[in-house]
C-alpha cells in the first residue's frame, strides 16, 4: 500500500493508489509527477513533470458540485489537452486522447482519482497552511503575503484565481515540499450544495492562519450578512488556539466575530479602526502599523486606494503573527509587492497637446471594490485645469439584486464631483437613465462608439478612471482602445465624407481591407467560372483562440457550400469565415496572404491597406483610404450582375445551428443608385458603398453612421 512520506509520488505509485489501466504506459514509470492539474492555469511551466486529470462534462460536475450556469454544457478536457501536452508527464483519462503521444492511466471517474491522491497528501502535508477569503481583496492579499513569505521560507500559493474547493485541493497537491502553502478560497468553496450547516472545503483543510479580508455584497447577491454567515466557515479549518485574522473595518464586524466564534475563540483585528489589534494610520501618504504601540512598519501608500491600504495592513499582520516579528528588512520588498499585485493598469498619452491619463481598474467588480475605486478617483489630486472622467461597467452575478446594486452606484456617482459621468455595456444600460445631472455623458454598448466620444471630447489635461467587470463585456478592452486610437478620432481621420460630393484625402479607417479582397477574389473566380456556388468548403481553421466577438465558430472538419460561406462574410465580419474562404480559394493561408498582397498592389491600393487577411485592426497598424476604396469598389463593378447581386445580401443563415446573422446597415434603394454595406465592422464604420447598376459605375462611398440622413445622401451622390 502507498503512503506519503513527504516525497514526490511516481507515475508507478500513482496507479496503484487510483487503480486504472495503462493504455498509453511510460517508459520510465519510476520518474516523479511534482505538479498536478484539473484546469489548464494550474499548470507548472517550470518542468514538464505535471499530472492533468482529463474529465467529461457530468463527471466533472458531479466532481465539483457546481451547479446553475457553471453546469450548463459543462467542458470535456479531454478535447483540450492537445494544447498543452508538451507539459505533461502523465495523463489521468476516462478514454483514450488520440494523436496525444503521452502516458495516459484509464480509470473510471478522474475526479475520484484525483481526491484519493489528495487525501494522501492532505492527511501528511507537513507544510503551514493559510487560508484566505473575502468579497474582495482575497488575491492582493495572497499575492503580498506569498511574496513576503518567499523572503523567509519555500512557499507556494493558489495560481491565478484558481479559488474554487477543486483548486484548493489540487493546491494542496503542489504543496509538497515547502514549508508554507498559501490558499486563496472562493464563496462558492464554502459548501456543497444548499445544504445546512455545512462547511464544504473546510472539513477537508487544516489551517494555521485564517484571514478575512472583506464582507460586503457579493456574488450571487449574497447581502453582508449571509456572507458573514459563509466567511467565517473558513474558521472551521484552523488547528487548535491557531487564529483568525479580520479586517477590522468591516462594517458588520459584531457579527463576523459572532459567527466566527462558532468555531474559534481567537479573532485577531486588524486595520484603521482605533478598536483594531494591528492598527494602520496614513500621514501624509506614508503607512505606519501599529500593535500594542509597537511600530511594526512604515509604508509608502501614496496613490494606493482604501482596498489596498487595507490588505497591506493585513501582510504586515499577518507575518508578524507567523513570524513573530515584522522584519525592517521586509519593507521595500512589501511596497514592490504592491506596485506588482496593483492590477490597476496606467495609461499616458496626448491629444492636440493634452495629457491623458487613463485608470484602468477592470480586473474585478465587487461592489466594494467598485465603491473603493469611486473613492480613490473622487479623491485623485489633479490641476485645476485637467478634468476627471468615470466609466462604470457592470458587476457581475448580483442575481436578484443586480438592479439595486447598480442603481446604489449610481447614486454614489450622482454625489460625486467628477466633470464626465458615462456607462458601459450590459446590465446598465436598463438603469442607466436613472442618473439625473448633467455630466451624464449617456450609456453605450459599443468600445468604438465611448472611444471616440472621450477622445473628441478631449479640450484639456484629462483623467479617466474605469471601472467594471470585463466578463462578457468589452470594459477591459476600453482603454487599449483609447491609447491606440487617440490620434485616430482627435485627428478627425475617421470622419469619411462622400467622395463626389465632399472628398478628404485624409480620412481613412484603421480597418485594412483583407475581407473585401477575400470577398473580391470569390466573386471574380465565380463570374470566370473556376468556382461555383455549390462548391464543397471544408473548414480547416476554427480561430479557437481568437476572441473576436463576431466569430461564427466554425467547427474542423465541417462542410458548407461556398454559397453559404460567402453569404456569411458580406452580412457578417466573421474572421473565422473569411480565413476558411481565403484557404479554399488560394490553399493555404500562406499563398492567401501572398496573392492578395499582389491583388492590393495591382489595384494600385496605399501602402497599409491590406495588412492580414481579416483586415482587422491588430498589432500591425492598417490604414485604408477612401481612395483605396473606391479602387476595390471599382473592382467590384467588373463582375457579372448574377454574382455582383449578392452584395445586397442582408441576412445570412448557418446550419445546423440555424443562426440568422443579420447585417447592421439596410439596403439602400434610391433612383437607380443601391448600397450595401460590406466592409469592415459594420457598426463602427457605417461604409455604404454606390453603385451605378445602368452606367456600371462606382460612384463612391459615404459614411452611413447617422443613417437617418442616408437617403439624402445618396441622392446628393446621384445628382452630383
Amino acid at each position: 500500500m502507498v503512503t506519503f512520506n513527504g516525497d514526490y509520488f511516481s507515475m508507478q505509485e500513482i496507479a496503484e493508489i487510483i487503480g486504472g489501466e495503462w493504455i498509453i504506459p511510460p517508459v520510465d514509470a519510476s520518474l516523479p509527477i511534482k505538479h498536478y492539474a484539473v484546469y489548464q492555469g494550474e499548470l507548472s511551466t517550470s518542468d514538464q513533470a505535471n499530472l492533468f486529470f482529463a474529465m467529461d462534462g457530468p463527471t466533472w460536475v458531479r466532481g465539483t458540485g457546481n451547479a446553475g450556469m457553471y453546469a450548463v454544457n459543462p467542458p470535456d478536457s479531454h478535447k483540450f489537452v492537445h494544447k498543452f501536452a508538451n507539459q505533461l508527464r502523465m495523463i489521468v483519462v476516462q478514454r483514450l486522447i488520440k494523436d496525444v503521444n503521452v502516458p495516459q492511466l484509464k480509470v473510471t471517474n478522474s475526479y475520484e482519482a484525483m481526491k484519493q491522491i489528495f487525501a494522501l497528501i492532505n492527511a501528511a502535508q507537513p507544510s503551514r497552511n493559510i487560508g484566505i477569503t473575502g468579497t474582495v481583496g482575497k488575491s492582493t492579499m495572497k499575492a503580498l503575503l506569498t511574496g513576503l513569505l518567499k523572503l523567509v521560507a519555500p512557499t507556494h500559493s493558489t495560481p491565478t484565481n484558481h479559488n474554487s474547493r477543486t483548486s484548493a485541493r489540487i493546491t494542496v497537491m503542489n504543496s509538497v515540499g515547502t514549508t508554507y502553502n498559501v490558499l486563496e478560497i472562493a464563496l462558492g468553496a464554502f459548501w456543497y450544495g444548499k445544504k445546512p450547516k455545512q462547511v464544504g472545503i473546510m472539513q477537508d483543510l487544516v489551517l494555521d492562519l485564517g484571514i478575512i479580508t472583506q464582507v460586503g455584497i457579493g456574488q450571487r447577491g449574497y447581502d453582508e450578512h449571509a456572507m458573514a454567515e459563509f466567511k467565517t466557515r473558513l474558521a472551521y479549518g484552523l488547528k487548535p488556539d491557531r487564529p483568525l485574522l479580520v479586517n477590522g473595518d468591516i462594517k458588520n464586524l459584531a457579527e463576523v466575530k459572532q459567527l466566527a466564534q462558532r468555531y474559534t475563540s481567537r479573532v485577531i483585528t486588524y486595520g484603521m479602526h482605533a478598536g483594531c489589534d494591528y492598527i494602520g494610520q496614513v500621514t501624509d501618504g506614508y503607512l505606519q502599523v501599529r500593535h500594542q504601540q509597537q511600530l511594526l512598519a512604515t509604508i509608502d501608500v501614496r496613490h494606493f486606494d482604501a482596498g489596498l491600504i487595507s490588505n497591506v495592513i493585513g501582510a504586515i499582520s499577518a507575518m508578524t503573527i507567523l513570524q513573530g516579528r515584522f522584519d525592517a528588512a521586509w519593507q521595500d520588498p512589501l511596497h514592490q509587492l504592491c506596485q506588482q499585485a496593483n492590477p490597476r493598469k496606467v495609461h499616458t498619452f496626448m491629444v492636440n497637446g493634452h495629457q491623458v491619463t487613463v485608470l484602468d481598474d477592470t480586473h474585478n467588480a465587487e461592489v466594494l471594490s467598485m465603491q473603493n475605486f469611486i473613492d480613490f478617483a473622487q479623491a485623485y489630486q489633479v490641476s485645476s485645469q485637467t478634468q476627471k472622467v468615470f466609466v462604470m461597467g457592470r458587476v457581475i452575478n448580483l442575481g436578484d439584486k443586480t438592479r439595486a446594486v447598480h442603481l446604489q452606484l449610481i447614486e454614489k456617482l450622482m454625489q460625486s464631483h467628477f466633470d464626465q459621468l458615462y456607462t458601459f455595456g450590459p446590465e446598465i444600460g436598463s438603469v442607466a437613465a436613472a442618473f439625473k445631472t448633467a455630466n451624464f455623458g449617456g450609456h453605450f454598448d459599443q468600445l468604438d462608439a465611448l472611444s471616440r466620444i472621450l477622445i473628441q471630447a478631449i479640450q484639456t489635461d484629462t483623467v479617466i478612471f474605469i471601472k467594471g467587470s470585463g466578463r462578457n463585456s468589452g470594459i477591459t478592452r476600453l482603454a487599449p482602445t483609447l491609447v491606440r486610437k487617440a490620434l485616430y478620432y482627435s485627428s478627425g481621420a475617421g470622419n469619411f465624407a462622400m467622395t463626389q460630393v465632399a472628398p478628404s484625402s485624409g480620412a481613412y479607417t484603421q480597418n485594412g481591407v483583407g475581407r473585401l479582397l477575400v470577398i473580391l477574389a470569390c466573386l471574380e473566380q465565380l463570374s470566370q467560372g473556376k468556382l461555383h456556388l455549390t462548391d464543397r468548403v471544408t473548414i480547416t481553421q476554427d480561430l479557437a483562440r481568437d476572441h473576436s466577438q463576431h466569430k461564427v465558430d466554425l467547427t474542423i472538419g465541417d462542410q458548407y457550400t461556398l454559397f453559404t460561406l460567402l453569404n456569411l462574410a458580406i452580412v457578417v465580419p466573421a474572421p473565422d469565415v473569411i480565413v476558411n474562404l481565403a484557404e479554399f480559394v488560394y490553399g493555404d493561408q500562406q499563398t492567401a496572404k501572398a496573392n492578395l498582397v499582389n491583388r492590393a498592389q495591382s489595384l494600385g491600393l496605399s501602402a497599409h491597406a491590406f495588412v492580414n487577411v481579416t483586415g482587422r485592426p491588430m498589432r500591425q497598424p492598417q490604414q485604408t483610404y477612401l481612395s483605396d476604396l473606391e479602387k476595390i469598389g471599382a473592382a467590384f463593378t467588373e463582375i457579372s450582375d448574377d454574382y455582383f447581386e449578392l452584395l445586397s445580401l442582408q441576412r445570412a443563415q448557418l446550419a445546423p445551428t440555424g443562426l440568422i446573422y443579420q447585417k447592421c446597415s439596410r439596403l439602400l434603394k434610391t433612383g437607380q443608385v443601391f448600397g450595401s454595406l460590406f466592409f469592415g465592422v459594420a457598426e463602427t464604420n457605417g461604409l455604404l458603398f454606390l453603385y451605378d447598376g445602368h452606367q456600371k459605375q462606382a460612384l463612391g462611398f459615404l459614411n452611413a453612421t447617422k443613417i437617418a440622413d442616408v437617403d439624402q445622401q445618396v441622392s446628393a451622390v446621384v445628382k452630383a
